[in-house]
């Protein structure tokens, strides 16, 4: 009985953080980027570091 009431707790921990992390997702605006051109320049030779 002890490790069905452990499961659940996880269970309900876990749905917990879950749809709280999925909820601020869904809570943003639009995207800063979007309709911008973005140039990513990297400062290494092509297969150095």
């Amino acid at each position: 009985m002890k490790r069905n009431s452990l499961s659940l707790t996880l269970l309900i921990s876990l749905a917990v953080i879950f749809f709280g992390i999925a909820g601020q997702v869904r809570a943003q605006g639009e995207p800063f980027y979007k309709g911008k051109t973005i140039t990513i320049m990297i400062g290494s030779t092509a297969g150095g570091f």
